[in-house]
């Protein structure tokens, strides 16, 4: 099977399937889990020259971000599965499992999935008692309500957020909603791979939530700590958790 995916998460689970030498075209944002393959699009643009040459079976896309290239491509004549955000941690697991049967790896889904559920089921609590603010860099501060896997991904690790019980799946915050919450860590995930306390602490001010580190702790992360749902994000909470456990609050 020839396959093209434009999602990083979904090319993360591809990988993670086997189906590795199956993958004819990424986006250039699905690199960091394919490298050395045929750039088809950016996130949000497919290249059609180049896909049509790839000639693929299939095209994966997901998220709504993704849904006018899945509508493009589809209009185009190809074959597209478009793959829904997961709005829980589960929906994780269960992405892996629809991923395998489109690509007729039944065997190689039953165990990636199985897998995911048990090593996401022992975090559980991991991180109990974390007063945490979490903040995703987009160009603008983004953070994770109820009905996303991320939003249910700190509740599961035992941390409390903001954004917790709003229903929604993510939350647009502002420095009168995160004082009000009043967070002992503020966790700034970054547009970036290695990203420093300094562009932190000025993208913080930029947003006017500066104020907040006089009585909390800055733990900065990566890129696609938690804007991630392919199967890497499991580890990348394992990370998390650890890091919330052993950052000092103040009392």
């Amino acid at each position: 099977m020839r396959i093209v995916s434009l999602s990083p998460s979904v090319t993360d689970t591809l990988v993670e399937l086997g189906a590795g030498d199956e993958l004819v075209g990424v986006s250039s944002f699905c690199l960091p889990y394919a490298p050395g393959k045929r750039i088809a699009g950016d996130y949000l643009k497919p290249r059609l020259d180049v896909i049509q040459e790839l000639r693929p079976d299939v095209v994966f896309t997901s998220g709504e971000a993704q849904l006018p290239a899945a509508r493009l491509l589809t209009a185009h004549g190809y074959r597209v599965v478009h793959i829904d955000i997961p709005a829980s941690l589960h929906g994780v697991a269960d992405m892996a499992w629809r991923i395998g049967v489109h690509i007729g790896r039944i065997r190689e889904a039953e165990e990636l999935s199985q897998k995911l559920h048990q090593r996401l089921a022992r975090l559980h609590a991991a991180a109990k008692g974390a007063r945490i603010a979490y903040i995703i860099d987009l160009g603008e501060p983004v953070s994770p309500a109820a009905l996303s896997y991320a939003g249910h991904a700190l509740t599961h690790l035992g941390a409390t957020h903001p954004y917790q019980n709003r229903q929604a799946k993510w939350a647009y915050p502002t420095p009168e909603e995160l004082e009000k919450h009043n967070p002992a860590i503020i966790v700034y995930e970054a547009k970036s791979p290695n990203p420093t306390h300094r562009l932190a602490q000025k993208r913080l001010e930029t947003w006017r939530m500066a104020g907040l580190l006089a009585r909390a702790k800055l733990l900065v992360t990566p890129v696609d700590t938690l804007a991630h749902y392919g199967p890497k994000l499991a580890q990348r909470l394992e990370k998390l958790a650890e890091q919330l456990k052993t950052t000092p609050t103040p009392p």
